[in-house]
């Protein structure tokens, strides 16, 4: 669902979305079948506020 959410945000966010995308990529790499550790909740709450929830932003 976060990839969704960076690739559907990228019109809007032009100047986050490379650096969006590289979390991801970590992120996918610490994933067990999609699903990423509790550990980074914080980590993802932090970096990707804007778009997990925009009344925040």
């Amino acid at each position: 669902m976060l990839t969704w959410l960076v690739e559907d945000a990228a019109d809007e966010h032009p100047t986050r979305i490379e650096e969006w995308r590289s979390y991801l990529d970590l992120l996918n790499s610490h994933a067990e079948n999609g699903i990423v550790l509790p550990a980074f909740d914080e980590l993802i709450w932090d970096v990707f506020r804007p778009i997990v929830d925009p009344q925040e932003s």
